[in-house]
């Protein structure tokens, strides 16, 4: 019953016979349904959304409060989401002032819409139309408008997609009285009048009635009786009146409908084009609007073509729809006069007969009106039929008058969203980009002011006009002084403002920066030495804007300088120490070499020559164990002399003075291997030598580096039938590399740490001869001429030998 009353009041009925919203038939109900839960729900449901479509939102706040009370009367059908959603909108209908959000109904509402939100995640269809709209009340109580706006329209496309009529029309209802709060009138029009259309289709009377009543204006897009339109007439002179009632008045008003429905430009001048080519009977149709004072054509439709062609402004007298211009005469006459023509056969009669366009085509009908709005003109629809004169009879004439009103107020409407569109965009875009730029120099100003470095701006003039917290601190300012009342002057020593005034303040608007050393005073006057940078910004005119700093104390770097040059002092005075003791040693080294070179020796010679007269003279009377053991001791005596020979030369090699020359290896490697004929005599030795680049070394050494390398080579590959030795090289930009392979008896690579040290040997002295002290020597010499060396070998696979040279800047091409 309670649903039956609030329809039939909804439909216009006089609720002088209806007595749901009177509070005697409250009280009955109450009475008569006692505990019936299901009922009284209901009742409080029907009654609450009718008083809050009527805008009585009191009494729709206490019917709110009775269907919750019965609400378990209705769980699981739709009486839940209509509560909860009629509830919050009746909680934002209130004034926003008189809206606290700690209030219990802000909360309510917002519990409300958490329980929508979760229903509209699983079926937004039903659910996602009434969320979007409350959030868009909501937005408006909070002055959030740019997302009113969205929300709003979100709300209207959801319930049109999903054939929501009623929330369709309360929510474009809810968008017209926001965009009036914010005195946008022409946009506001557009969403009652798409509101008022709704509520008529839903065939809400009381409704239509309730907005007519409040905004009178809606009346003149419905009642076509009003004033007559204006009459189009030809060249001819013939004129013509219709009277309404000969028209389909169902067809003008859906028509009308159908292009008031259209808010968005394009979609409104395809519908346009479409209705006015079916409704006047023409073959094809042209709709032309103003674009920075040019008449351009927008769109473009056939009968024969159910897509209208939506252009991108083109001039009808550029070629581009169909190859040929339009008639301009025509459209020039209709945008000067403001009247329309309509020409029965233009190719045979009229002042428009010897048009380029109409001679070329032959045009028979031609229909073309203005689309005033009071008196303005918003744009020109041009209409042509060539299969037969006069097809726009006084009927069709008649129903593009009627129509062309309303496409005028459309087309306008839609130009003002586009516009508001468009401006919503820029706006939106323009405050995103200020939100990044204040974000952008958020995070700047914060990691300024954390900055252990003195930073600041200045004026031209001199007086401080911001430092960070590091710098504000040394200045013994806090955080609530004003530091504009500081001058740079106060904070710098004499010698550094000179500094700055005659050399940094200049270098600085001359090329942008100066870097240099100066000192600013701390809060106790001391002078704290810094590193500093000066940017002058400047104006687009080139004029002095600001100047920023940037500086660094350098105390600890100054104190380490000093420290450095003290450490400096005292450290050429022990290498003057040192240098002295080691010119002792080396004294001390001389001498000791001079006795063993005498002292060790002589014995040695008179042992030695004692065992040879022995030998002599009476070799024959021993055996031959005492010829043997004699053998022995000779042997022994000639091995220590060598021993002695080889120490002296590895102490030579640390005290002689290096006199580097270039040196040609090659040349060197032919006279040391002629020197070692006797050594080669009787052998089968090949060897390769490459042509090897020059170096720089000194001679004497270089050479007994070459010689213990190469009497290695040949004494080790003895043993072989073949011997092969090889000579080579490489080289990179920081060094020469020679190697010396050889397939001699090689060895094993796990004791090669062991090759360079003095009396290391890896071989019996029965199987190779030698001291142990040849490699070390040849180490010593190479390290004192900046190389190193190194060996590769395996057990009986022979051993290549690689050592450095510095690379000389010029070398000879690698072959």
């Amino acid at each position: 019953m309670a649903y039956w009353q609030a329809a039939q009041i909804l439909l216009g009925q006089s609720e002088d016979n209806i007595p749901l919203r009177q509070d005697a038939y409250e009280a009955k109900v109450l009475a008569e349904a006692k505990v019936d839960f299901y009922r009284l729900c209901y009742f409080y449901l029907y009654r609450f959304t009718l008083n809050y479509w009527l805008r009585d939102f009191a009494k729709a706040e206490h019917d709110a409060v009775q269907t919750r009370q019965y609400l378990a009367g209705g769980m699981g059908n739709i009486v839940e989401p209509l509560l909860y959603f009629y509830d919050s909108l009746t909680v934002l209908a209130n004034p926003p002032e008189s809206i606290a959000e700690s209030e219990p109904g802000w909360q309510r509402m917002l519990d409300n819409q958490a329980k929508l939100k979760e229903w509209a995640h699983y079926a937004p269809m039903n659910y996602l139309n009434k969320w979007e709209l409350v959030e868009a009340e909501r937005y408006r109580v909070r002055g959030q408008i740019l997302a009113a706006m969205d929300a709003y329209d979100r709300a209207i496309a959801l319930a049109k997609e999903h054939q929501y009529l009623q929330e369709e029309a309360l929510a474009n209802e809810l968008a017209a009285r926001f965009y009036l709060a914010q005195r946008k009138t022409t946009v506001a029009r557009a969403y009652l009048k798409e509101a008022h259309y709704c509520y008529m289709r839903w065939e809400a009377s009381a409704k239509v009635e309730a907005l007519e009543t409040e905004f009178p204006h809606l009346r003149e897009h419905v009642h076509l009786g009003g004033r007559s339109p204006e009459s189009l007439s030809s060249r001819t002179t013939t004129s013509i009146s219709t009277k309404l009632d000969a028209l389909d008045l169902a067809s003008v008003l859906k028509a009308s409908q159908a292009i008031a429905s259209e808010i968005y430009l394009d979609q409104l001048l395809a519908t346009l084009m479409k209705i006015l080519i079916e409704n006047a009977g023409a073959q094809t149709g042209y709709l032309l609007l103003q674009t920075q004072n040019e008449w351009c054509i927008e769109a473009t439709g056939c009968i024969n073509n159910e897509n209208v062609a939506v252009l991108q402004s083109i001039p009808p007298g550029r070629r581009g729809i169909k190859d040929h211009p339009l008639p301009t005469a025509i459209i020039h006459y209709v945008a000067h006069t403001l009247e329309g023509i309509v020409l029965e056969d233009a190719a045979q009669q009229g002042s428009f007969k010897n048009d380029p366009w109409i001679t070329q085509h032959q045009t028979k009908s031609i229909l073309c009106a203005p689309l005033l709005k009071q008196g303005s003109l918003t744009g020109i629809v041009y209409l042509e039929n060539n299969l037969v004169t006069g097809a726009f009879n006084p009927q069709r004439i008649e129903m593009v008058n009627l129509l062309s009103t309303q496409a005028a107020i459309s087309i306008d409407n839609a130009r003002l969203l586009k516009q508001q569109a468009e401006l919503n965009t820029s706006l939106q875009m323009e405050i995103a980009e200020r939100e990044r730029v204040k974000k952008e120099r958020d995070r700047i100003i914060t990691i300024l002011e954390v900055s252990t470095d003195h930073i600041g701006l200045s004026d031209p003039g001199g007086t401080l006009l911001w430092a960070n917290a590091f710098s504000r601190k040394k200045m013994g300012l806090s955080s609530s002084d004003d530091i504009t009342q500081s001058r740079i002057s106060d904070y710098y020593p004499e010698w550094v403002l000179k500094i700055i005034q005659q050399e940094g303040l200049p270098t600085a608007i001359r090329d942008g920066t100066w870097v240099g050393e100066t000192a600013v005073f701390d809060k106790d006057g001391n002078e704290i030495p810094v590193s500093q940078m000066i940017i002058a910004h400047k104006t687009a005119e080139g004029s002095v804007e600001y100047f920023s700093t940037v500086m660094r104390d350098i105390s600890a770097l100054k104190a380490a300088e000093v420290e450095v040059r003290q450490l400096n002092a005292e450290l050429e005075q022990r290498v003057m120490q040192r240098t002295a003791q080691l010119a002792a040693a080396n004294k001390e080294l001389e001498a000791f070499s001079y006795s063993v070179s005498h002292d060790l020796r002589a014995p040695l010679r008179a042992i030695d020559g004692f065992l040879r007269i022995l030998q002599e003279d009476y070799g024959a009377q021993l055996d031959a164990e005492g010829n043997r053991c004699m053998k022995i001791v000779r042997d022994n005596a000639k091995r220590m002399g060598e021993l002695i020979d080889d120490l002296l030369a590895l102490s030579r090699t640390n005290r002689q003075e290096i006199l580097p020359q270039l040196i040609y290896p090659n040349e060197l490697i032919y006279k040391i291997l002629k020197d070692m004929e006797l050594e080669l005599h009787g052998r089968q030795v090949e060897f390769e030598i490459a042509d090897l680049p020059l170096c720089q070394a000194d001679l004497s050494l270089l050479r007994q580096v070459w010689v213990n390398l190469l009497s290695n080579a040949i004494k080790y590959t003895r043993h072989r039938t073949q011997a092969r030795i090889e000579i080579g090289f490489r080289v990179n930009s920081a060094e020469i590399t020679y190697f010396v392979r050889d397939n001699g008896t090689g060895f094993d690579m796990r004791y090669a740490d062991k090759l360079f040290g003095v009396f290391q040997r890896l071989h019996r002295d029965d199987e190779f001869e030698g001291t142990g002290i040849g490699l070390a020597i040849v180490q010593r010499i190479l390290h004192r001429h900046g190389g190193r060396i190194w060996v590769e070998a395996a057990v009986d696979q022979g051993s290549i030998f690689y050592f450095t040279l510095p690379a000389i800047c010029v070398l000879p091409p690698i072959p």
